[in-house]
């Protein structure tokens, strides 16, 4: 199904715009020319989210998955073409997920080997889809992402630690853009998740790690203020020094927890760096075993209403950036595992909750926290069937053919459309606020599918 069908949502911003229809060309709505891969990304994603349909992605879904009898099977360079996924609806997810650690980290002999991850982003991103990447990056004294023996990491970056910073920048940062070259993904559109998750406790850059003047005696940063420059020591090298202009940044907490404020908001922003810092406000939402679902229902949509205002707000994209269900692999009969249905379709299309993508984990064993997507043979699979022919959910077949390089000046276009433009003509902009769009007389090609 063509994006053209569910762009109802888009033409009535453009319309508030006075920027006459969407014309009769049957092509989906493109939101000016793109000089760089993210800015063709943002508007990319801009326009998906005005759609008000949702890209279903999955993180690692051609290089990972679980076969019928219930073993791992792996992805390699030159037979990427599997997923469960595929295998259960006849199409891929719309976006790939990956970790840095995957692709610019962990040793070449490893498998699925960093070689295999660089050709899956190229693989996808040539079909038109769509790249994510988180990074449980490993602490400046354990080999380890968790906070247990890395307490006072982030402490250290935030107060210029001399150790600390050579150890991110050279050690792990420097990797990561090496591995963009190296690879040849610099023209590859990417939402880069750094420091994910920072209102739980379990990663060493959490909340519980921000109390640096009891970690690191004598610092003046602390609080969120340390995440917050840490985060941006990470957008200012891999854009600014190393020049990435491919590259989206998505800030991303979890659950809301008391102790980061008095209301949700404050503690959603607890560790906010910044409008110039973020492209994508996201919110990572796990259902747990432990946890009624219902009960996790409500809360979860409170918290996406809350997602989507303040990224209309800020200018920003919405997205739920990392979602599963832990209780899948508990499931014995279809009526236990109809998550996708009852919770995820809904949540995701709830009053006031507006969406360009959801992420789920990835597929590696039958056992709890190992798969996310129903595998052959498990009671989910018709459940999840459902959920995919759903017309708001959107698959890497439905974003059509393959993004092609940026522009590097506004062009025309062939059909005779109007088109907003923004910041200076750049071909992005906030599609919410039509008084920060320039609406142009100039005739502008309007292509998801295409859209740079």
């Amino acid at each position: 199904m063509l994006l053209r069908d569910s762009l109802i949502s888009l033409g009535a911003v453009l319309a508030a715009c006075d920027v006459g229809d969407l014309g009769s060309t049957g092509e989906a709505p493109y939101v000016g020319a793109a000089r760089t891969p993210a800015e063709g990304l943002r508007s990319h994603l801009i326009a998906i989210q005005a759609s008000d349909r949702i890209a279903f992605g999955m993180q690692r879904f051609d290089l990972t998955g679980v076969d019928a009898s219930g073993a791992q099977w792996i992805g390699s360079e030159g037979s990427l073409d599997r997923s469960d996924v595929r295998t259960l609806v006849g199409a891929h997810p719309a976006m790939l997920g990956v970790d840095v650690w995957d692709l610019a980290i962990k040793p070449a002999s490893w498998t699925p080997t960093p070689a295999a991850h660089a050709a899956a982003i190229k693989q996808v991103s040539a079909a038109g889809g769509l790249i994510t990447m988180d990074w449980h990056m490993r602490g400046c004294h354990q080999d380890s992402f968790a906070t247990a023996g890395n307490e006072d990491c982030l402490c250290k970056l935030a107060n210029d630690d001399v150790f600390a910073r050579s150890w991110l920048v050279d050690g792990n940062l420097a990797r990561y853009a090496d591995a963009i070259e190296r690879y040849d993904l610099r023209q590859v559109p990417i939402i880069f998740r750094p420091l994910h998750e920072m209102t739980g406790g379990w990663f060493w850059w959490g909340f519980t790690s921000w109390d640096c003047a009891r970690l690191v005696p004598g610092s003046t940063v602390t609080g969120g203020a340390a995440y917050r420059k840490v985060y941006q020591t990470i957008v200012d090298y891999l854009r600014t020094e190393r020049g990435l202009d491919n590259m989206l940044f998505a800030y991303a907490p979890d659950k809301l927890w008391d102790g980061l404020g008095s209301t949700e908001e404050e503690r959603y922003l607890a560790g906010y760096p910044g409008d110039a810092y973020v492209d994508v406000l996201g919110i990572d939402l796990y259902f747990l075993d432990s946890v009624d679902a219902n009960q996790l229902q409500t809360t979860y949509t409170r918290y996406l209403q809350l997602v989507t205002r303040l990224a209309q707000q800020h200018g920003k994209i919405a997205a739920l950036t990392e979602v599963g269900d832990y209780r899948l692999a508990a499931a014995t009969t279809p009526a236990q595992a109809r998550w996708y249905q009852d919770h995820l379709l809904p949540l995701v299309t709830a009053p006031a909750v507006d969406l360009a993508y959801a992420l789920t984990w990835e597929n590696r064993t039958p056992l709890a926290t190992e798969f996310y997507v129903p595998y052959t043979g498990h009671p989910g699979v018709d459940d999840f069937k459902t959920f995919a022919a759903d017309p708001r959910v959107m698959f890497l077949d439905d974003l059509g053919g393959a993004t092609p390089p940026p522009t590097t000046t506004p062009g025309t276009a062939p059909n005779g459309m109007p088109y907003c433009t923004a910041n200076g003509g750049r071909g992005y902009g906030d599609l919410y606020a039509c008084g920060a769009l320039t609406c142009a007389t100039g005739r502008a090609h309007l292509n998801l599918r295409n859209s740079v």
